[in-house]
């Protein structure tokens, strides 16, 4: 007979009214032992078994019963659970998270971390994925795979009111802040892989300006802060490497008088931005002056990723390859329209331009461009015990450019280890070991034959082929007839760069609140560059063969302690103070040698010794220290008003006793307005609060001994024989002190709908005086300048940074961030006189004129050339040539007619980025662009007619639209030209809006794995894949002159930027 009471269901109705109690606990023990499943009991079972026990006289028994009851059901019930899984959950700088939610995804099974962190919860059937959420934090889901204990790191988020941010000595709630921060989280670079961190902070961050100074792989760039703020100083921003200042490009390789630079071509590429967990920038003096004579160009700084406590090890590769190709040139003149063109105009032209139509067309640029290949590695484990946690990185990369023979390769190590030794004492060590090697294109622009590889086939002749035998290499007036493809083959210039990082940083408790803080580290760089020109490159030919020989050794050491108090008082007074002592030193090394006319190429530069003509070697060495003392102190009551005060005194080697000293106080306030009764219960303003601030902040990056005079070797002929002595080579000025700015920041934070939307407006006005720079003397000196303290400019400008979380559902997100920033820079004096102060000439020769200036009451760094105002009529003795404005009226044009032609800084830039998510499918698209600032096309006075006699290509377009005795109403200039003086034609709008990156990413489901995986991600990005601008040449974004102050917004002989689609694909077990 069949067992009435087992069925095949998951339901079982039990008709326990019909039995006594004993009978009803022996049907549930027979069901336990069978089903081996969790029984859950209804509420009337309890009910009935409860006054069942009440009305039984013999309590005894049925007590007995019960428990017997209930301790079988516990043990059934853990025999028959699928699995108990436990663990802690922590945030990333170790601390516990108590009140954390952990959900079984797709059910209500869910737990609550307890005040430690700690949590336990049993799996049942379905999803095997636990899911971890917290306010303020991302959320994160993590497979169970099988394990039974697991550990979790929560990253906050960065949309979250509450988000911490790193500033100098410490860190701070975002909601506590008085001055202006703004932050890029490690998942933001994540999402859109770039290969040096100057690329990760472009167009991220409101106030911050990076502009590409290279396309090469292994380019840097220029990072300016709310403007520039010296002349002939130092104008980039401080960074801060896990707290670690790192010398600037200024210090790190300023060699100073008659001394040798040799800069790697990034200072920063030895840092692996996949290792990076998030970058603070520090803008106004309430946040930077903690920094003194370091921040007055804003400080950038730097947290990498640390380990987990209590974690066992996790593994993550990430395996990413990409193709690149170049952006468009302009289309040039085939072979025969090339021909036609010279007869048109050459006063001789050759013979061989007789039969246009005969010609060949060769495409220089298709023969010398490729498709740039890159491949990144990168090697993640990280974990830990309950003491300690660790983290180590291996990258390697190789970039091949899109120009042939241009290489960029990389290798990174790094280790981060965090050891708690015991209660009170913890210490954290950081080492970054990393080596590169930089194979160049040579992109000169200091003489025309020395231009580079892509400038040549730009111009070259395309009615020559690569076979023809006669290319004239040693004739300076001939440099359109060179093989651009032989020219950068046969040219080597290679850079070597080592690195070595080490930060130590121990922690110890000496009370509740107040612990003691001692950091040491090295910072050591090694660069090696060798060059080699052989006898069939322009350069070689014309020295028979030129080797350079440059070396570059930078060490620095750190060495500071602080003490460091945390206490709330009677729960509503909040007092942090900071105070405490850093010594900073670091020794420049530099080593150049060239030597020219060579027996033979056999060994280019491996024995410069075998070149007949050596040049004179130079060395130098140059010391540079900076000690200082420095205090902080943030109040606040009751998380509604804040009060901030900073002072540093700051001592640098590179003034003269009297002026070695500088004092850099701030000061800031906040006021949370939304915590305030009358609108702390509003349901639309979920945050409102007003900051102020108001510091000094400072500069010292000169080159040392300015404040010395200086003796050098001269040769002087004495009684008819030469003699060796020693003269003055450099005046020095006993007076030399700091240039300071003060800065005034005004700022609002806000919150809508519960943060659903928010963001803030800051306004500045930043004043730096005292401006370093090189001033004339009279030349009967003997010398040319005097380093004096003369000048003054202002930054003003206005940020805004606006979020939202536009979809916020269950499978599908949208989320959007937009900064939006304008500065202006306004040269208020130049000293003594107000002399205009010119940048570099453009070239060494034919445009041996300067392009930029600096001028009182005028913006900073404005071009400078002529006027142009049209062309020539037909039947005037110029017909067809430019017309030149002859601005002081004496009849002649020259560079005494130049004035200001445009303006190279724009009205704004801004940054907009978009995420979507679909369940396991993420899209991010990263816009960012610049309105309003000029661009100076140099490139086009070489293919648009501007040079006599020119005999370069020209493009196609020109040609269209070329003047002609038969086209008089033409407007392009005939190529009868007056030099290579810059003037209004050559300026154009550089504005542009770019998709600089947009990514596609799929999360697979750990469950497909099998436990094989604990995560994979497979994504597809492109970069550069859209630009949207009026600029006729190849990018908008250029600056061939690099990080000089004044010159910027010159395009001229420049490395194409490439359009790049990388698959990359990152599993984790």
């Amino acid at each position: 007979m069949q067992n009435p009471y087992f069925f095949n269901k998951k339901i079982i109705n039990l008709p326990f009214e019909q039995y006594s109690t004993g009978c009803l606990f022996n049907i549930v023990l027979l069901i336990l032992s069978q089903e081996k499943q969790n029984f859950l009991l209804k509420s009337d079972v309890i009910n009935y078994l409860t006054k069942s026990i009440m009305k039984h006289r013999n309590y005894g028994n049925v007590l007995k019963k019960t428990l017997f009851f209930f301790c079988v059901l516990f043990t059934f019930g853990t025999y028959a659970q699928d699995n108990v899984v436990t663990g802690t959950v922590t945030a990333e700088d170790g601390e516990p998270l108590p009140g954390v939610n952990i959900v079984q995804r797709g059910t209500n099974n869910g737990v609550v971390a307890d005040f430690d962190g700690n949590y336990e919860i049993t799996l049942r059937s379905g999803s095997q994925t636990l899911v971890f959420s917290y306010v303020g934090y991302s959320s994160k889901e993590v497979p169970v795979a099988g394990q039974s204990v697991i550990s979790v790191v929560l990253i906050e988020d960065a949309q979250a009111l509450d988000e911490v941010v790193v500033t100098g000595y410490g860190t701070q709630r975002r909601s506590d802040l008085t001055g202006s921060v703004a932050s890029v989280k490690g998942n933001d670079i994540a999402v859109t892989p770039v290969p040096t961190f100057d690329v990760a902070l472009q167009g991220r961050a409101a106030g911050v300006s990076v502009v590409n100074t290279s396309s090469e792989p292994g380019g840097g760039s220029t990072i300016r802060i709310r403007g520039s703020n010296s002349i002939s100083g130092n104008n980039e921003p401080l960074i801060v490497l896990d707290g670690y200042p790192l010398p600037s490009g200024g210090e790190a390789s300023t060699a100073g008088i008659g001394a040798v630079r040799v800069v790697p071509s990034n200072p920063l590429n030895f840092l692996n931005p996949n290792d990076i967990a998030s970058i603070d920038v520090l803008k106004d003096a309430a946040s930077t002056a903690i920094y003194g004579s370091r921040g007055a160009n804003g400080v950038i700084v730097i947290t990498t990723k640390k380990g987990t406590y209590g974690q066992k090890a996790k593994i993550n590769l990430t395996v990413e390859t990409a193709g690149a190709t170049s952006f468009e040139f302009p289309e040039m003149m085939d072979g025969p329209t090339f021909a036609a063109w010279r007869l048109e105009t050459a006063d001789q032209p050759n013979p061989r331009f007789n039969n246009p139509e005969s010609l060949p067309t060769t495409d220089w640029l298709d023969n010398i461009l490729r498709t740039g290949f890159v491949q990144r590695y990168q090697l993640d484990i990280n974990g830990g015990s309950e003491k300690t946690r660790y983290s180590i990185s291996g990258n390697y990369q190789v970039n091949e450019g899109v120009v042939k023979f241009t290489e960029f390769e990389r290798g990174v190590v790094s280790l981060k280890l965090d050891t708690k030794l015991s209660d009170r004492l913890s210490v954290s060590t950081t080492i970054n070991l990393s080596q590169s090697l930089n194979n160049r294109n040579n992109q000169g622009t200091g003489a025309i034959i020395n231009g580079g590889g892509v400038w040549k086939a730009l111009t070259n002749d395309p009615s020559r082929t690569p076979e023809d035998t006669d290319f004239i290499l040693n004739d300076p007036t001939e440099f359109y007839f060179i093989d651009p493809v032989v020219d950068i083959r046969d040219t080597k210039d290679q850079t070597a760069d080592k690195n070595v990082f080490a930060n130590v940083f121990a922690k110890y408790t000496i009370l509740d609140g107040l612990t003691l803080n001692v950091r040491a580290g090295v910072n050591s760089k090694n660069s090696r560059r060798e060059v080699y020109y052989k006898k069939t490159t322009s350069i070689g030919a014309r020295d028979n063969g030129r080797a350079v020989y440059n070396t570059f050794e930078f060490d620095d050491q750190l060495l500071e302690s602080y003490l460091a108090y945390d206490k709330t008082f009677g729960a509503a007074h909040n007092l942090n103070l900071v105070g405490g002592y850093s010594s900073q030193a670091n020794t420049t090394r530099g080593v150049n040698n060239t030597v020219i006319n060579f027996p033979a190429d056999a060994l280019g530069s491996n024995n410069i010794g075998l070149g007949l003509t050596p040049s004179i070697p130079q060395s130098s060495r140059i010391e540079r220290s900076l000690l200082s003392y420095y205090f902080r102190a943030n109040y606040d009551f009751n998380k509604k008003y804040f009060v901030s005060l900073t002072m540093r005194a700051d001592g640098s080697s590179v003034f003269a006793e009297n002026e070695k000293w500088g004092y850099f106080p701030s000061a800031g306030v906040g006021w949370t307005v939304s915590e305030e009764s009358f609108l702390k219960d509003s349901k639309t303003i979920s945050n409102l609060k007003f900051r102020a601030s108001y510091g000094i902040t400072g500069s010292q990056s000169i080159a040392p001994l300015q404040s010395l005079t200086l003796l050098g070797v001269q040769n002087a002929n004495f009684n008819d024989a030469l003699a060796a002595g020693l003269s003055p080579v450099q005046l020095g000025n006993q007076n030399l002190k700091w240039e300071e700015t003060t800065q005034i920041n005004a700022g609002l934070d806000f919150g809508l709908f519960n943060e659903r939307v928010f963001g803030s407006i800051d306004y500045y006005v930043k004043t730096t005086d005292n401006l370093l720079q090189n001033f004339p003397i009279p030349t009967s000196s003997g010398l040319s300048s005097l380093v004096v303290n003369a000048g003054s400019i202002e930054n003003s400008g206005v940020e805004i940074t606006l979020g939202a979380d536009i979809v916020n559902s269950t499978n599908f997100n949208w989320n959007t961030n937009i900064n939006w920033s304008a500065n202006k820079s306004l040269v208020k004096s130049l000293g003594e006189g107000g002399s205009d102060i010119f940048g570099p000439n453009i070239s060494a020769n034919i445009v041996a004129f300067p392009s930029n200036v600096l001028r009182e009451g005028e913006e900073f760094g404005l071009f400078w050339g002529q006027e142009a105002i049209g062309l020539y009529p037909l039947g005037d003795d110029q017909e067809g040539e430019l017309q030149l404005a002859d601005l002081n009226g004496d009849g002649v044009i020259s560079a005494n007619d130049n004035t200001i032609i445009g303006n190279p800084n724009p009205d704004f830039i801004f940054g907009w980025n978009n995420s979507f998510t679909y369940k396991n499918l993420t899209l991010s698209a990263f816009f960012q662009g610049s309105i309003g600032n000029d661009i100076m096309n140099v490139d086009r006075i070489f293919i648009s007619g501007g040079i006599q006699g020119n005999s370069a290509n020209h493009t196609q377009e020109y040609y269209e639209r070329r003047w002609t005795p038969q086209n008089p109403h033409n407007d392009v200039r005939f190529p009868a030209g007056r030099g290579g003086n810059p003037d209004t034609s050559l300026i154009e709008d550089g504005s542009y809006v770019r998709l600089k990156n947009i990514s596609l990413s799929y999360n697979f489901s750990p469950e497909i794995f099998n436990g094989f995986l604990s995560s994979a991600r497979l994504y597809v990005t492109g970069t550069n894949l859209l630009t949207f601008t009026n600029y006729s040449g190849v990018d908008p974004e250029v600056n061939v002159f690099g990080g000089n102050n004044i010159n910027r917004g010159v395009d001229f002989s420049a490395y194409p930027k490439s359009k790049q689609l990388l698959l990359g694909l990152n599993i984790g077990f």
